[in-house]
């Protein structure tokens, strides 16, 4: 997946302002270039991340001459940064654990290998990635070990062997432990149960096992001690204590209460409403975001390119609307798939839209959503969402915490008072499914589903293969207890064309 938030390397830069070059490491912090970093360096002997949250928590007024608001954002960015020393997020270690797994599927005495662990849970920051292998015959599995530089200090019965796996990521080489955890064939669906987690499930799991006289065993279960049980299916092994199957983004605390068969699944997805052509900064045009929407079995699709101000993502003026809207014209004629044509708008400094009233009433959907000044104070960031949720053309409130998982905590904001507000206002509140965001996360998501809010899972794709995505969505709305029956692109075109077109002529009515 292209990175688009890359940021130059400022090495050079720093040389040419004569300090040395392992300070670059400050430029990791949103809002940090080469300029503060010298500064920092010069007057307070600061080179490293670590230095800095350790000054920043000590004395913070000795940093207020940057911005108070500045020295807030590094309170909340840096514990992200310095997470991420040891620490992979999901869109990184998620692919990176199916392409060992695909590996590891394909060695001779094999019979199975899933993800599992926290990775396959969807947390959105993992310590290591982990496995389960199944095989009768070890002997390819530890050739694979060994030269993978597996550690294995157990006997030829082993349970687990522990590999470091080298990858290169958009900040380097990088590395993350791999815990492979080998089972029997026959005992690879209890494994997998065991292992996915977390520590609360597995322990109400086993005291349930308990009540039914069964102990986990490396053959699956044990009755009595004495009778060995082989599990075909997690499934199979929840029935037995009288469950149903719980996917594994709900093996989580308290979510294991939940009754997974009214959330939402991705069967269910009939649309995506946030994505970008090259009209913006997209990189498919409009046709080929609708062919790829009609591969997926969808029914629709909203085209949202980004609005005037967001100059950096070649963003559309009113008139390059209105010529957007005759090619999207041109594609509803030969396309199965149904267009929206909408517009990602974006919430000036402010509060104010970044297209007047008369240009969002033209629009089939308006996306609201925040991409600069994240410096501001809670209280005015809340002030500035508020106003924009007040305006009765926006739909959606896209990624609202602005968070890119591993890289920065996003902007300070009362979401208690957004969520209020968007329930009070009717304004539906977007599930990015962006692994790189998933924002709204499974805590709000919840707290969203109390105040009967609206919450579409999008994918904001810019490139190819990312509205694919949507999976890490619906696995979010999981986490978040999400019903199907408040994601608003489970309806049908026509139900959803009549929600959208009701708010705005109520819209209309209020201006």
């Amino acid at each position: 997946m292209p990175n688009r938030h890359r940021r130059p390397d400022p090495t050079e830069a720093l040389q040419r302002l004569g300090v040395p070059r392992e300070v670059a490491e400050l430029c990791e912090l949103p809002g940090v270039g080469p300029k503060i970093a010298a500064d920092l360096y010069r007057r307070h002997r600061i080179a490293t991340l670590e230095g800095l949250a350790e000054a920043v928590t000590r004395s913070p007024r000795t940093f207020q001459s940057y911005g108070h608001n500045t020295v807030d954002r590094w309170q909340r960015d840096l514990p992200v940064l310095l997470e991420r020393r040891h620490s992979w997020p999901i869109a990184l270690a998620a692919p990176q654990a199916d392409a060992i797994c695909a590996e590891l599927a394909n060695l001779p005495g094999v019979t199975a290998v899933s993800v599992t662990g926290s990775v396959r849970r969807l947390a959105a920051m993992n310590r290591c990635i982990e496995l389960v292998v199944a095989c009768a015959d070890r002997s390819a599995l530890d050739a694979w070990c060994q030269k993978a530089g597996a550690v294995t200090r157990m006997p030829a019965d082993y349970p687990s062997a522990i590999a470091t796996i080298r990858c290169t990521t958009g900040r380097g080489a990088d590395e993350l432990p791999v815990l492979i955890h080998v089972a029997l064939p026959e005992a690879f669906a209890a494994a997998l149960l065991q292992s996915t987690g977390d520590p609360t499930h597995v322990e109400v799991v086993t005291k349930l096992l308990a009540e039914a006289a069964l102990t986990w065993s490396e053959v699956g279960l044990m009755h009595r001690e004495t009778e060995s049980i082989p599990i075909a299916s997690e499934a199979e092994l929840y029935a037995r204590i009288g469950l149903p199957w719980l996917p594994p983004e709900l093996r989580e605390g308290e979510s294991m209460l939940q009754s997974p068969s009214f959330l939402i699944q991705q069967t269910d997805i009939r649309g995506d409403l946030h994505m970008h052509s090259t009209w913006s900064d997209g990189s498919l045009t409009i046709a080929e975001l609708a062919e790829t929407a009609e591969r997926m079995g969808y029914e629709y699709i909203a085209v949202t390119d980004h609005s005037q101000s967001l100059t950096i993502a070649h963003g559309l003026t009113p008139d390059d609307l209105r010529r957007q809207r005759g090619e999207i014209e041109q594609v509803r004629r030969r396309a199965k798939v149904r267009i929206l044509h909408g517009s990602e708008v974006d919430i000036l400094a402010d509060g104010r839209l970044d297209f007047p009233d008369e240009v969002l009433a033209d629009l089939d959907i308006v996306i609201a959503s925040i991409h600069t000044v994240f410096t501001q104070s809670r209280d005015t960031m809340t002030r500035r969402i508020l106003r924009a949720l007040a305006n009765p053309y926006v739909h959606i409130l896209a990624h609202m915490h602005g968070r890119l998982i591993g890289k920065r905590s996003g902007y300070a904001v009362d979401t208690e008072q957004v969520l209020a507000s968007a329930a009070r206002h009717g304004v539906m509140i977007e599930l990015n499914a962006n692994p790189n965001r998933l924002d709204i996360w499974d805590e709000w998501i919840r707290k969203a589903v109390k105040l009967g809010i609206a919450i579409p899972i999008d994918t904001d794709a810019h490139e190819p293969g990312e509205m694919n995505n949507i999976t890490y969505g619906v696995r979010m709305g999981i986490r978040g207890w999400l019903p199907k029956a408040q994601v608003p692109n489970t309806l049908s075109y026509a139900k959803l064309k009549q929600r959208l077109d009701a708010r705005r002529m109520q819209a209309s009515v209020k201006r």
